[in-house]
């Protein structure tokens, strides 16, 4: 089971560490991008079109551009057409009239037909490149780094209109769906060849994108207006406009049909499903709102459910103070349980240091081993004793007790701390070993207590429901993306975090203990604040100096013996004498505390020694692994990018 929980977490946090590289990785791939491509943006383009009576569309193109410093120079900048049209409008030719630098005030040389990918042109210089299907327009400006520059070019499209018995039709994409700057305002024109007498009526018109934008007649009736406000790069911006079949009487593309009507049609059916779109959305929208605050309160709340009715302690009616110690009971196999609620699945650095001193002391006091002070170099000793009267030792307690006969013999009977340090640097194999075998038997001491409750089956069908709505939400958002082109944002989001803090509020805490282990546990908290306490207990009688000895044990293992101490010098001022129980282990205890070290703990000088001694024989033996290696009529707004554009599908962009 225990391999199992160990599994279930890895598990989870592999997911979660995946999500937070691939979003590391995500974030730093397009920071670094940017960097060194800098950022493109057109400020401001200004659109104005003049429809011939011969077909002919004559176009004038403003582009005001804002361009941040990349690892190269700007100079190329260029409009991709696509020849083979769209939604059966198409175009026999398109001219390339001018480029003009509005900066310079220079009209810029056409070198015709140069392939940009191969050859770089001169500065002040444009040119036309037909290659298949495609042709490109594009300049050469004088080289810059970065700031604000203005071009306007000009170009005809070449029989680009249908012209139907009833109608003509002017169908063009102003900016394609693979140009690649964003563009904060666009505002354009189309005019007519000649006024007409009743544009309200006599001009219908629609404007096809995804960015919000309107437009409408002008008064003079010679034609439409239309703008966009902030438009995405790679967004479409296309209008289509009726008008009469007797302003284009010259074109060579007349339809013999009537298909106005069929048009006006085609448009707001169009208009429909824009509408219902956005209703869809804005439903959609209501639901991801509500659905997201709605998923992140579930959690928050079933988090707080399954902590209480799963995790919270059991609370029992146990005395405030205890003051028994088991004949068993032993620093490592205690420690565990009494830190049960203090952090992580195992024991601190600072913890397990307190635990080695406690063992050694629990040593000392049973007659094992004795702490000799030594004046001269102001530190202790430790020899084994050749008293066979002892106490049993716990199984963890002998394997320290022979670390330290193994330490002893090779000193020839006593040792002090340094000696110990000069002793793992050498033989750190042997130390590592011996370390690891404390802590499992110290461990196994308890193992069968009943202490520990297991993982409920109900929290793990939590963590497993929780895990998969976290991904359930992440394919959501992406399913409706790809699917339905319907974007949800907090409801998947809700679902991920959601998912995430159940998932990890349940697997990341430990079970509680059983009310067996809650009741081992409230008496050793018990012992704890009654050797707090103490000295200002009148209902309690003073115990006998030898009691204390083992007390003082469990005080090392749980951090307090500094105030332990404290209060025993005050209760026992025998202690206070240099000349107490000379050569006995308490005498040592305090003789280090009180003579040559003043307010400084025995407990905590020989935790720290431990910890690196301990922790240098595990780098040692464990080296780390090393590796070289619209409306259609007067005016209307954008409804979204259905149905497509008309000519002049392509790109744009800069080189």
């Amino acid at each position: 089971m225990k391999m199992k929980r160990k599994f279930s977490k890895i598990s989870l946090m592999s997911f979660l560490l995946f999500s937070l590289v691939c979003s590391v990785f995500w974030g730093s791939t397009i920071s670094a991008s940017a960097s060194s491509s800098g950022s493109q943006t057109v400020t401001q383009m200004t659109i104005n079109a003049q429809a011939q009576s011969n077909g002919d569309l004559l176009v004038s193109e403003t582009w005001a551009l804002h361009v941040t410093e990349r690892s190269k120079a700007y100079s190329n900048f260029y409009r991709t057409f696509d020849m083979t049209g769209s939604n059966g409008i198409s175009a026999d030719s398109i001219t390339l009239n001018s480029v003009f630098d509005e900066d310079s005030g220079i009209e810029y040389k056409n070198i015709g037909d140069i392939n940009p990918e191969n050859v770089t042109g001169p500065q002040n210089s444009c040119y036309l490149h037909k290659s298949g299907n495609e042709i490109e327009i594009g300049w050469f400006a004088p080289k810059f780094i970065s700031g604000n520059r203005t071009f306007t070019f000009s170009y005809t499209i070449h029989n680009v209109m249908n012209v139907y018995q009833d109608v003509g039709e002017i169908f063009d994409t102003f900016v394609p769906d693979k140009f690649s700057f964003p563009i904060t305002k666009l505002t354009g024109t189309i005019r007519l060849p000649q006024a007409v007498s009743d544009p309200n009526t006599q001009v219908r018109a629609w404007l096809h994108s995804t960015a919000s934008g309107s437009w409408k007649v002008l008064p003079d009736g010679t034609g439409i207006t239309f703008s966009l406000e902030n438009i995405p790069k790679e967004t479409m911006v296309a209008v289509r406009m009726l008008a009469s079949a007797a302003l284009f009487s010259e074109s060579p593309k007349q339809i013999n049909e009537a298909k106005g009507s069929e048009i006006a049609a085609e448009e707001q059916a169009l208009v429909d499903k824009a509408i219902a779109h956005q209703e869809t959305q804005k439903r959609l929208g209501y639901i991801d709102a509500i659905g997201g605050i709605l998923f992140l309160v579930l959690a928050i709340f079933l988090t707080i459910y399954i902590r209480k009715k799963y995790f919270k302690p059991y609370q029992l009616n146990s005395p405030e103070y205890y003051r028994e110690i088991p004949k068993e009971a032993s620093p490592g196999g205690i420690a565990k349980l009494f830190y049960y609620y203090d952090g992580g699945v195992d024991l601190t650095q600072e913890q397990k240091g307190r635990v080695y001193s406690a063992t050694l002391l629990s040593l000392a006091r049973k007659g094992y081993v004795n702490l000799i002070p030594d004046q001269n170099e102001k530190e202790f000793r430790i020899s084994i004793t050749d008293d066979k009267a002892h106490e049993d030792l716990t199984q963890s307690e002998a394997i320290f007790q022979q670390l330290f006969s193994n330490v002893a013999e090779h000193y020839n009977g006593s040792f002090s701390m340094r000696d110990f340090k000069q002793y793992a640097k050498k033989q750190y194999v042997s130390v590592d070993s011996l370390i690891s075998r404390f802590w499992v038997t110290a461990e196994r001491e308890h193992t069968e207590a009943g202490w520990y409750e297991k993982r409920p089956k109900a929290v793990k069908a939590f963590i497993a429901v929780a895990s998969m709505v976290a991904v359930l939400g992440i394919v959501f958002f992406v399913a409706l993306l790809a699917i339905a082109n319907l974007t949800m944002i907090y409801l998947p989001l809700g679902m991920l975090i959601g998912g995430i803090i159940l998932a990890v509020s349940c697997s990341s805490k430990k079970p509680r203990l059983t009310k067996t282990g809650q009741t081992e546990w409230d008496q050793w908290h018990g012992l704890k604040k009654y050797m707090l306490d103490f000295s200002n207990l009148k209902e309690y009688e003073v115990p006998q100096l030898a009691l204390w000895e083992e007390y003082l044990v469990y005080a090392t293992m749980m951090g307090i013996s500094k105030k332990v101490a404290k209060q025993l010098k005050m209760v026992y001022p025998q202690l206070n004498t240099v000349d107490y129980q000379s050569g006995y282990w308490m005498y040592t205890y305090f003789w280090y505390g009180n003579f040559y070290h003043y307010n400084y703990d025995f407990g905590e000088q020989f935790s720290s020694s431990m910890n690196q001694i301990t922790q240098a024989a595990t780098r040692l033996a464990h080296p780390p692994i090393s590796s070289s290696t619209g409306s259609g009529f007067g005016g209307g707004s954008s409804f979204g990018g259905f149905g497509g554009g008309g000519f002049g599908g392509g790109g744009g962009g800069c080189r």
